[in-house]
């Protein structure tokens, strides 16, 4: 244990200090670490470890494919597409039919684009490089 003194308005204050393991007696302790491994809570968490948004080429210059393994092909997806300035290129409902999509980027200005494809079962980003 520790004593404390000072003032404090004009009062000399006297205080205790004491470390909650020496008062309890404990003189040894334990560590235990525990490794936690995310578990998959519904459905929609189960899609979303199974789905990838896959981009090619990128780089890219002309065309691109966008596709996304691991997802149902006839469900309706909502593709959006932002620059670097936070401009909106690209928002509309999309089919992946054959689990894919063309798209032609020969007119747009060189940078990097935010691709993002979204279904009621999970939200994919990346980032796709036109030169």
């Amino acid at each position: 244990m520790d004593s404390l003194n000072f003032d404090f308005m004009g009062n000399n204050v006297k205080a205790v200090v004491a470390n909650l393991c020496v008062l309890a007696g404990i003189q040894h302790s334990d560590v235990a670490y525990v490794d936690v491994s995310p578990t998959p809570l519904n459905i929609g968490d189960i899609v979303l470890e199974a789905a990838q948004l896959h981009i090619y080429p990128n780089p890219t210059n002309d065309h691109v494919l966008i596709s996304v393994s691991g997802a149902d092909s006839d469900a309706d997806y909502h593709l959006e597409i932002i620059d670097e300035a936070g401009r909106l290129v690209v928002r509309r409902s999309v089919k992946l039919s054959a689990g894919e999509l063309t798209l032609d980027v020969s007119k747009w200005d060189a940078g990097v684009y935010n691709v993002t494809v979204r279904s009621p079962g999970f939200s994919l980003s990346q980032n796709m490089i036109v030169q």
